[in-house]
């Protein structure tokens, strides 16, 4: 009993130091002041991370994936420029029919190839173009190579 404590005691110590990381299967970080909070949902093979303001309306979303996604991107529905990591890609804004076009000013799609298997793709639902600036903002800044699916272990 005695040696079960003595090791139980610094595996509870070092789990502990790393409360603070990245933990597997988990969405990447969000910077605390974009005031968005991750549900997720995750498989063998895919995240699935839907970021909601306090209001409760989705403003962006995730699905990183093992499976190629084979969007069919239009190029003439094509607008920002992005990247994450060393990743460069395009916003499209998405076709979604019987939506004025309005309504899709705010909105983006995206699909990243990551290569070794690895794909993403993001959605932005946002309430203005200004925080559509800053929702693409803070996608560039995601770790989305840091984050493990279930089929990677």
């Amino acid at each position: 009993m005695k040696n079960a404590i003595r090791i139980l005691g610094p595996c509870l110590l070092l789990a502990g130091g790393h409360a603070g990381a990245q933990q597997p299967f988990a969405c990447p970080q969000l910077p605390p002041a974009a005031g968005l909070q991750w549900q997720q949902q995750a498989g063998d093979d895919y995240l699935s991370c839907k970021a909601f303001t306090a209001e409760g309306r989705q403003a962006l979303g995730i699905m990183l994936t093992r499976r190629d996604p084979r969007l069919s991107l239009v190029r003439s529905h094509r607008a920002e420029r992005g990247s994450i990591e060393d990743e460069k890609f395009h916003w499209y804004v998405p076709d979604l029919a019987g939506l004025d076009p309005s309504q899709l000013a705010t909105r983006r799609v995206a699909a990243i190839d990551f290569g070794k298997g690895r794909y993403a793709q993001i959605w932005v639902d946002a309430a203005s173009t200004e925080e559509l600036q800053a929702i693409q903002g803070i996608v560039q800044r995601l770790d989305l190579q840091a984050v493990q699916l279930a089929s990677e272990k």
